[in-house]
């Protein structure tokens, strides 16, 4: 099976609801950390499930689920987001890569890719799927297999692809169950 098709198959079960994934190469667990705004005494070893817990929480404060794969570090946010920041994305990728995909409810996305700090490519991939697609991003995205046929049938699949093209992380369930960190990031109350 195609890692597209896998992605179709899998995505909606792997995020029931709106996320941030940011890709991290060359960069070490203590530096994405402090880049998420955390010190790294807010880490802690945890399930995946734990990245629920940022609904409970105050608007300023989150949990970033960091996922170690390889030579990249794989994050995940369900509320702040702090991952698709340009300015955070710049600092993630400095001597080094880092690819961030990011959706809401509303379907305001970004898919970006930075290296050694400054961003290559960043665009709207739900706007690829629409008639309002820009040709730039979809030439871009067929040097990693993706057409405008994949973007039109599933937008969040061929993100995916692209990601896992570029890092070589898979992203499926044996990574949601595997060992997370788990920064939390609460304010402490005066």
């Amino acid at each position: 099976m195609s890692v597209y098709l896998a992605y179709r198959e899998l995505i909606g079960t792997l995020f029931e609801v709106p996320a941030c994934l940011t890709w991290v190469r060359g960069n070490d667990v203590d530096g994405v950390v402090r880049a998420f705004g955390g010190r790294p005494d807010q880490v802690s070893e945890g399930p995946y499930e734990e990245v629920y817990e940022a609904y409970l929480m105050a608007p300023d404060e989150g949990v970033v689920l960091i996922s170690p794969v390889e030579d990249w570090l794989l994050t995940v946010e369900l509320t702040r987001y702090r991952g698709a920041g340009r300015d955070t994305l710049r600092g993630l990728s400095a001597g080094g890569e880092a690819v961030a995909l990011a959706w809401t409810i509303e379907l305001d996305a970004m898919f970006t890719y930075g290296i050694d700090g400054r961003l290559e490519v960043s665009f709207d991939p739900v706007r690829q799927m629409t008639e309002a697609y820009e040709a730039e991003y979809v030439e871009w995205s067929s040097r990693y297999g993706i057409t405008r046929a994949h973007w039109r049938e599933d937008w969040r699949a061929a993100a995916f692809t692209i990601a896992e093209a570029i890092t070589g992380v898979r992203v499926d369930q044996a990574w949601k169950d595997g060992p997370h960190l788990v920064l939390t990031d609460e304010k402490a109350e005066s």
